[in-house]
């Protein structure tokens, strides 16, 4: 659950990131906060490109919204609040990673910043679920895909423990999911 800020000058970013080609992003742009941008980075240099845009919550940064990534063998789900917005079966990512929450700006145009003042993106809480979905059978058939990280699925189940939390960072160590919860 999030709230986006409206201070133009900053990318506010939920990913799945393992490298430059083995990436899923949700992003804001927080010069325009009415769109949120949706991609599978390019496999290789020629790989067609798959970045989308969609309608954003008209409240996006006034109220609570789920935003939600499915990371599935052939297919990234995208979803607002549990509807399914966009799927993308481009570029879909093989490789285990972790899952990043970030807002930043470095003055490039994509950014558009620095801001004018603080452009803070706020997260009531991070929902993880690991090696749980309802397509269990396409994981069976394919164990190295989309399992190896808790947060390899935002909203879901881990070691079927339901995992809710105002999470700062979380890791795992050996069958167990820590999440830091402090200030």
């Amino acid at each position: 659950m999030a709230k986006v800020s409206n201070v133009p000058g900053t990318t506010h970013g939920f990913s799945f990131y393992a490298n430059d080609t083995q990436e899923v992003d949700l992003a804001f742009l927080t010069s325009d906060i009415s769109v949120i941008h949706l991609t599978n980075e390019q496999l290789t240099p020629d790989s067609e490109l798959s970045s989308y845009q969609v309608d954003a919550p008209s409240d996006a940064a006034t109220a609570w919204h789920e935003y939600r990534v499915d990371w599935l063998p052939g297919v990234t789900n995208f979803y607002i609040d549990s509807e399914l917005v966009h799927s993308i079966d481009k570029n879909v990512p093989t490789t285990p990673s972790f899952f990043l929450w970030n807002s930043w700006s470095n003055g490039n145009s994509w950014a558009a910043g620095p801001p004018a003042s603080n452009s803070v993106l706020k997260i009531q809480s991070v929902t993880a679920y690991f090696n749980r979905t309802s397509v269990a059978s396409s994981i069976a058939a394919n164990p190295g895909a989309c399992v190896s990280n808790p947060f390899s699925i935002l909203s879901a189940y881990y070691a079927d423990k339901n995992v809710t939390t105002s999470a700062q960072s979380a890791f795992i160590n050996g069958s167990n999911l820590y999440i830091d919860t402090s200030s």
